[in-house]
């Protein structure tokens, strides 16, 4: 894709332009690294105590790394370890293992202890272990057994061949970027599409050249990723906080004077800090044009309130929600802070969200659920625990029946009949509301609302002798023309979702539903329509067969496809040698006999002449009968 192109990550323009600018980039990390360096050679890249490095100057040190390690053995494919929080050198470590061909395991040296971080490597099995010694945790690595241990800060910064002769190491956006230790211990394989759609499709933060985004997360916190490669790929500056610096400790006025001090212009932040910042009158948010905040604990409307209400806030930054774990890259879904509308959730470009039900099935419009997340989002698995994987990453089976590999977020969530996605307080309301109406609609509206979730249906009316008793009749249109499988698709769509003494007595396709003066539903038509359909049903009913007849007439297909004489009421069909050829004929002859009576799902239970027998003076095979009737007039 070229660059400077719209839909490239290079693109200046804003999101929402035009379709392009919304399809997700299918690439590598290392790839668009190498892009930006090209573009932006001289422009900063990190800015921090040590002062600023340039791209060129960042993509030395980068390739000088990967050069050590592969003078030290490293091979493509393989674990590397990172330590080093914040400095130069640990990002140009990153970035060298990546252009080496390996997968970076960032440790968190100054958020975890020893024996966590000796656990974490011993499951990695990682052999080379890249460090700062300028950074204090970086001198003393206790738990590093069994290591090679490469001090990245004095690595000879030696020239390097021009950018059009260095030779990437073949791999795929799907292959594994990182390794990113979860908080139950596991390392997440998280891949390079992951990242990429992460931090270009301008979704959560659309990153530009002129950004400077301030980096204060620990290295396996929730925003590392958005915060270290965002503005790396778009050429924008990276502000690094000072060492020791802790995200989740330091007051407001400390995160103001970093931001002041570096002049940026893009944060990830909790919701809390954004509402102590605002409040800060010293805080610099005039110059911060884009926030992203952990939408787990959000009140779009409470934050955005805050915002306004702060006159410290004299221009439109944009704030964005954001949804999503380690298993998902980072955040898989926006949420929309606006003071006017509940917060409303959309999964990033190239990933997708569903509701879904403790049986794995996608949720009915309204209904609450588990928020789950599908596609590029997902992470490959954890390191080396296939039956953890295979846990945490079920299949979700939507309503068309297509089933998507997923990971339940710990967030409640409800699809509205519109489409729009609401997920935590915003979602638990809408259900409560959406339950509270269905409770008070009628049967006749409760089925219209069911039918019309079909994909195959445009508009119906259901008509019912009084509000709160069964649908005599629902009239439905289709979107497509006529399909003579419909109809018998939306029957068993009804029979799914109503019990019994809910479903209508007869489903009525029509051209289009016959209207009065004033435009609406003609119900009296439709009414008298209704009642002439019945009186097919129940004006003269087929002769009742008498169960000596039924048997009979069973035992006579029974002995005709087992080539027997004399076959007992009760014994087994397959048992005495039935087929699956035979059952098949069995089906055919049956319906033949009995039209409508029998599906191909019910014939294994249905085994002996005694069942079948019980099975037609059924409710449910007599409905299917009058049914069959109906549809052969």
């Amino acid at each position: 894709m070229p660059l400077g192109q719209p839909g490239s990550p290079r693109s200046m323009r804003p999101p929402g332009a035009d379709q392009a600018a919304e399809i997700p980039v299918r690439t590598t990390l290392d790839v668009l690294l190498l892009e930006s360096t090209v573009l932006w050679a001289s422009a900063t890249a990190l800015l921090g105590d040590e002062g600023r490095l340039s791209y060129s100057d960042l993509m030395v040190r980068a390739q000088n790394i990967a050069a050590e390690l592969r003078r030290k053995g490293m091979r493509h494919g393989d674990l590397v370890g990172v330590v080093g929080l914040r400095t130069f050198s640990s990002i140009s470590s990153i970035l060298g293992v990546l252009f080496a061909g390996g997968v970076y395991v960032p440790f968190d040296v100054h958020g975890l202890s020893s024996e966590k971080l000796a656990r974490q490597l011993d499951e990695s099995a990682i052999r080379l272990l890249v460090t700062d010694r300028t950074d204090s945790a970086g001198m003393a690595l206790p738990w590093a057994r069994r290591t090679t241990v490469i001090d990245a800060s004095t690595v000879e910064r030696e020239f390097m061949p021009v950018f059009r002769e260095l030779k990437l190491s073949h791999r795929l956006p799907d292959d594994p970027a990182a390794v990113v230790f979860n908080a139950a211990g596991h390392g997440v394989l998280v891949t390079h599409a992951g990242i990429v759609r992460l931090v270009t499709t301008a979704a959560l933060m659309e990153f530009r050249s002129a950004d400077t985004v301030l980096m204060h997360s620990g290295a396996q916190e929730h925003t590392f990723q958005m915060e270290l490669w965002g503005p790396l790929l778009a050429g924008g500056t990276v502000a690094l906080a000072p060492q020791g610096w802790i995200s989740s400790a330091m007051p407001a006025h400390e995160y103001a004077r970093v931001m002041r001090r570096f002049r940026v212009s893009a944060i990830c932040a909790r919701p809390a800090l954004l509402e102590e910042l605002a409040k800060d009158p010293l805080a610099p948010l005039d110059q911060v044009q884009q926030a992203v905040v952990n939408a787990a604990d959000l009140d779009p409307a409470h934050l955005e309130a805050t915002l306004r209400r702060s006159g410290n806030c004299r221009h439109a930054m944009r704030v964005t929600g954001g949804l999503g774990a380690a298993e998902t890259t980072s955040y898989a879904v926006s949420v929309r802070v606006n003071v006017e509308e509940p917060g409303a959730a959309v999964p990033l470009p190239g990933s997708g969200a569903m509701v879904v039900l403790p049986n794995g099935h996608e949720a009915a419009p309204g209904a609450l659920g588990a928020l789950a997340i599908t596609g590029d989002a997902l992470a490959i698995g954890y390191l080396g625990q296939p039956e953890a994987t295979m846990s945490a990453f079920p299949e979700a089976q939507r309503e068309n029946s297509q089933r998507l590999r997923c990971f339940r977020l710990p967030v409640q969530a409800t699809r509205m009949p519109d489409g729009s996605l609401l997920t935590g307080p915003a979602a638990v309301a809408a259900a409560a509301a959406v339950k509270a109406g269905e409770a008070k609609k009628s049967t006749a509206e409760k089925v219209e609302a069911l039918l019309l979730q079909h994909p195959l249906v445009r508009e119906c009316v259901a008509v019912a002798p009084a509000p709160d008793e069964r649908v005599s009749c629902v009239f439905a249109t289709l979107k497509q023309g006529q399909d003579p499988r419909a109809e018998r698709a939306l029957r068993e769509h009804l029979e799914s979702h109503l019990p019994r003494e809910l479903q209508p007595a007869a489903l009525v396709l029509l051209p289009r539903i016959p209207s009065n003066g004033d435009g609406k539903p003609d119900l009296v038509h439709l009414t008298e329509q209704c009642e002439a359909v019945l009186r097919r049903f129940t004006g003269d009913p087929p002769p009742e067969v008498r169960p000596e007849r039924q048997v009979d007439a069973v035992r006579s297909i029974w002995q005709r496809l087992l080539h027997r004489m004399q076959v007992d009421p009760d014994e087994d069909f397959y048992a005495s040698g039935g087929t699956s050829v035979q059952r098949i004929r069995l089906y055919a002859e049956l319906n033949q006999r009995f039209p409508g009576a029998f599906t191909m799902a019910d014939l294994p239970s249905l085994n002996t002449i005694r069942k079948v027998v019980d099975h037609l003076n059924s409710d449910v095979a007599r409905e299917r009968m009058l049914a069959a009737e109906h549809r052969g007039a």
